[in-house]
């Protein structure tokens, strides 16, 4: 379903502000926003995404209300608009958030995740399907990072037993194809040693 705005001149100052988002990034706490709102057929997709300051993105979804004035973006504003009954504007509504989120980062700083947790978020996430995107942000943000020796004992140790299916098996032939091993130093074999391989 296509939606067209009721209004130009608030759609055209709306992707006024996201252009100006987008040659000026924000500094500071942004928040992700959706270009063509999801609830109107936006995708996660990076082209349709921009980070956007607290008050841009109060903002956004101001000028989006006022481009299409149907349901859905009457809903989004309103969220953002309202705390408990208590109309905000863009300035009030950056400070209640930028103090929201220092709380929230203050009271988890130290703690730690208990195996009962870690089962839990583990049977949430049971037969979840990750999108390519996901899985390459998550290898970006790993790339170059060392894992502490305890961090690696306990991977070791939680693996013990375990068995791989046929499926995974495969999976790690096709990825070590073509590799050297870790201990291999680029010395040349003597016959007698390729003899002995070639045998296995």
């Amino acid at each position: 379903m296509e939606y067209s705005p009721v209004s130009q001149l608030q759609y055209s100052r709306y992707l006024r502000l996201i252009e100006y988002a987008k040659l000026y990034p924000s500094e500071g706490r942004v928040e992700k926003h959706h270009i063509v709102p999801r609830s109107m057929g936006g995708s996660n997709k990076k082209d349709n995404l921009v980070a956007l300051s607290l008050r841009l993105h109060f903002l956004a979804h101001w000028l989006l209300w006022k481009a299409y004035k149907n349901a859905k973006m009457a809903n989004a504003f309103w969220t953002m608009a309202c705390c408990n009954g208590s109309k905000l504007n863009s300035k009030t509504y950056a400070m209640v958030r930028n103090v929201a989120a220092d709380a929230v980062s203050k009271s988890r700083r130290g703690k730690t995740t208990s195996d009962k947790q870690k089962q839990v978020a583990s049977k949430l996430m049971s037969g979840r399907i990750v999108s390519p995107e996901t899985c390459q942000r998550i290898s970006e943000a790993k790339r170059g990072k060392k894992q502490s020796p305890e961090h690696t004992a306990k991977l070791s140790a939680s693996r013990i037993g375990n068995k791989a299916s046929a499926e995974t098996k495969l999976k790690m032939s096709l990825a070590k194809k073509g590799k050297k091993p870790n201990n291999w130093k680029g010395h040349n074999l003597t016959r007698s040693h390729h003899s002995t391989l070639m045998a296995h």
